[in-house]
């Protein structure tokens, strides 16, 4: 009975009484930590986080100059901390640049592949047969929305004000990470030993401060490492999905050249010839959209026709209903499309990623069809109008900036002409 007694004992004094800590050892790591943050820091927080290190870290070599080497370890130990939560947010920047890059990159794939089909399409009507292949986008695996925990990376609301506060945020990130297979054993580490000193005997109100400061810098580590994570699988999914669109535009290529081989010379000419009067009538619709061109909208050209991409000035933050002041540019364009009567026109709603995927997706659905809505009472026929919402799904810039999301929220009119079949 006494030695069970002693051997409950023991451990809890040798927490509450903590040895002595050197405070060179975290000095030099430190030094070595800011050093290399410095050379590649670009994230605003983390580079705020690293300032917020150095003033502690300043504030420690002062202590150590009055000979209070002991008394500089508190301030050392939550500089490192700082870094440490400083480097996971520089990495989870980065990872999520990479994402949206990759995302750039599928939407590139995705149109590369939707030309080939249009022109597939072109030729299946001119000729009269199908082409055995599947038009449809490629099956990709479909992916389920995350929920994450409340984020803790708010610098108004760092540190919790209890340990049990600290805590439950731990729980619920930690458990985020061992769903996702997230390698994170020296935070893990660092959080347990700060969690034992905050409740060992007889622990006293700075040391407790001190470790409850720590554990927090641990939770937000670990949040860091899981979003990087979670952005460096984007690029994972990205690169099957470029893959897949790939393979289905060759295989759209490929049906184009069978139907083209199994023409006869006088209809090839027909076809080549066909596929000339609509590339003509594209070039004229392209001259007379092209006095549009600038703050209200930009022209572009691809293998399905004309793209006249409107601006997000269109609408007001959020709202799907048209601006009057914009309207008697939309006027202008109906004008012109009714000079091309043949032509087909699919009216693309597209967002930002501000906000969920499923009310950008009916937001975007909202303002194609407003478009759509206003194009008809300026007489163009409704048949030749189709109304689609992307959401956020096809961005065709970078998410992370102003600029981007402002490029990201248009709505586009592609305006496409196929030759009849003989």
């Amino acid at each position: 009975m006494r030695s069970h007694s002693l051997a409950v004992v023991v451990p809890l004094v040798v927490l509450a009484c903590a040895p002595s800590v050197d405070v060179e050892p975290i000095l030099h790591d430190y030094d070595n930590y800011a050093a290399d943050l410095r050379a590649v820091a670009t994230d605003s927080y983390s580079i705020k986080l690293l300032e917020t290190a150095d003033a502690k870290r300043a504030q420690a070599e002062t202590l150590i100059q009055n000979g209070k080497k002991q008394d500089a370890v508190a301030p050392m130990e939550r500089a490192m901390a700082d870094v440490r939560v400083a480097f996971e947010v520089e990495s989870m920047q980065t990872a999520a640049d990479r994402a949206q890059k990759c995302l750039l990159e599928v939407e590139q794939a995705r149109a590369s592949w939707q030309e080939a089909v249009f022109v597939l399409e072109q030729t299946e009507d001119f000729t009269g047969a199908k082409a055995p292949i599947a038009k449809r986008a490629p099956a990709l695996e479909e992916e389920v929305p995350e929920t994450l925990p409340a984020t803790t990376l708010l610098p108004e609301t760092f540190p919790p004000a209890t340990m049990e506060a600290v805590s439950a945020q731990w729980s619920s990130w930690y458990k985020v990470a061992g769903e996702r297979h997230v390698a994170a054993g020296d935070i893990e580490g660092r959080y347990r030993r700060s969690y034992n000193q905050t409740h060992a005997e007889k622990v006293d109100a700075p040391t407790t401060e001190q470790h409850r400061y720590l554990a927090a810098r641990a939770v937000q580590e670990l949040e860091c490492r899981i979003r990087s994570d979670m952005n460096e699988q984007v690029c994972v999914d990205a690169t099957q999905q470029m893959t897949a669109f790939s393979d289905a535009r060759a295989q759209a290529l490929e049906a184009t050249l069978n139907l083209e081989r199994s023409l006869q010379d006088d209809l090839k000419r027909d076809l080549e010839h066909l596929r000339a009067e609509a590339k003509t009538r594209q070039d004229e619709l392209y001259g007379a959209l092209s006095q549009l061109q600038g703050k209200f909208a930009s022209i572009r050209r691809d293998a399905r026709g004309t793209i006249v991409s409107l601006a997000d000035i269109l609408f007001d933050f959020n709202k799907a209903t048209l601006k009057r002041d914009v309207e008697f540019n939309l006027v202008k364009i109906a004008t012109i499309l009714n000079q091309f009567g043949e032509m087909k026109i699919v009216i693309e709603g597209h967002t930002d990623s501000i906000g969920t995927e499923e009310y950008n997706l009916q937001l975007s659905q909202r303002r194609a069809q407003a478009v759509h809505d206003f194009l008809v009472s300026q007489d163009v026929a409704p048949d030749r109008l189709t109304a689609e919402g992307f959401g956020e799904s096809r961005p065709v810039a970078d998410n992370d900036t102003d600029e981007g999301r402002q490029k990201n929220r248009r709505v586009d009119l592609v305006i496409q002409d196929a030759p009849q079949a003989q």
